[in-house]
């Protein structure tokens, strides 16, 4: 008992003066973890600060998976957050496009109107209506022959 407390004494009094390399920390986290260490050896203080020093196995693990799902937990109250700003825009935006159209219709619907005569007389207007009617009967009987020949074979 008297090795072990002498090593474990040798070897806190090298880790205080930040001498010891990993391998020694690790005999020194062992020595305390066998409780090899008796209350003789090492005060309430240390015991406190080892066990704080040398955190419990798995304890890297159980703190990166609890990490992790806070991370996860944060991104999908962002996505929320986000899809709720979304939809205020959007809802924001249809608004302001009713408005605007709303306002330009009764604009419109005020001024006189848009349509003008493209013709000096009735006339003109008329001769040309019968000339687009009689190109439009024209082009429809052609493709009504068309069909005919293709039915026929």
């Amino acid at each position: 008992m008297s090795e072990n407390k002498d090593k474990l004494s040798v070897l806190l009094s090298r880790f205080y003066e930040a001498q010891t390399s990993e391998q020694e920390e690790e005999r020194l986290k062992q020595m305390i973890a066998d409780s090899s260490a008796s209350d003789e050896e090492l005060t309430a203080e240390e015991k406190e600060f080892f066990s704080q020093m040398f955190p419990p196995e798995g304890f890297e693990q159980r703190m990166a998976e609890h990490i992790d799902s806070l991370t996860k937990e944060r991104k999908r109250k962002a996505r929320i957050v986000d899809m709720r700003r979304g939809k205020w825009i959007a809802g924001i935006a249809a608004s302001v496009a009713i408005v605007v159209s709303v306002g330009l219709y009764l604009n419109r619907q005020d001024s006189e109107s848009i349509y003008t005569d493209t013709y000096n007389s009735p006339e003109e207007a008329y001769q040309e209506t019968k000339y687009a009617l009689s190109m439009f009967s024209n082009t429809l009987n052609k493709g009504y022959a068309k069909l005919e020949e293709i039915n026929r074979e």
